[in-house]
């Protein structure tokens, strides 16, 4: 009896023990490939969401940039001045515009357009700004007659509220919270109040921030 005991011993040692180790080595490794693959696919999912809401942001300033240049071209109509006049009463009505400046290099005395033979024929390329308020990024453009000399400039200012307003509404941001930064990792703008402080992504040293800043 004492013999079929030892035998039953002898028997889980060396059959059960090293099944079950192997079993539990299989488990661990198993968990590691697929949580690999489940956060390679969650990477994947939300650069697409984070790209197709940048998309989106693009289209909206590329917009507002469409009226700019509108307005530039309107300028050599024969009517030119009440177009112009009704263009920037629209920019100033599109969504997300808080602040519109139409500034003539020599302005007439109401201020607001040129004489008819200097009317604005196109615009240069359009140059974005960051006003201090960390709320809102700017549009620039240069206005130009036909022979391409400067007449004066036109700026729209846009909430980055409104250009971030997809970003916020996904569902797949558990902390309900967006920034942005430039390629130095400096805030343009962020949509937590409790970040109002902050200047720079991974200034507390924060190994997730700086990993994002890294990458």
């Amino acid at each position: 009896m004492v013999a079929l005991k030892t035998l039953q011993r002898r028997l889980i040692v060396l059959l059960v023990v090293p099944v079950t180790l192997f079993l539990m080595i299989l488990g661990v490794f198993g968990y590691r490939f697929i949580q690999g693959i489940l956060f390679k696919e969650w990477q994947e999912t939300a650069i697409l969401r984070l790209e197709r809401a940048a998309h989106q942001m693009d289209m909206k300033l590329h917009a507002h940039m469409g009226w700019m240049e509108a307005f530039a071209r309107a300028g050599k109509d024969s009517q030119g001045a009440e177009i112009q006049r009704w263009l920037l009463q629209q920019i100033r009505s599109q969504a997300g515009v808080t602040r519109v400046s139409l500034n003539w290099d020599e302005a007439t005395d109401n201020g607001d357009f040129k004489p008819s033979r200097d009317r604005s024929a196109g615009m240069s390329p359009i140059q974005y700004f960051y006003p201090p308020d960390n709320k809102t990024v700017g549009l620039r453009g240069e206005l130009l007659d036909q022979a391409q000399r400067p007449l004066g400039r036109l700026e729209v200012v846009v909430s980055y509220d409104y250009l971030m307003k997809e970003i916020l509404s996904e569902g797949w941001m558990q902390a309900q919270m967006a920034c942005l930064v430039n390629d130095e990792g400096h805030y343009l703008a962020h949509s937590n109040p409790a970040m109002q402080g902050r200047h720079c992504l991974g200034e507390t040293q924060n190994p997730l921030e700086l990993s994002m800043l890294k990458a």
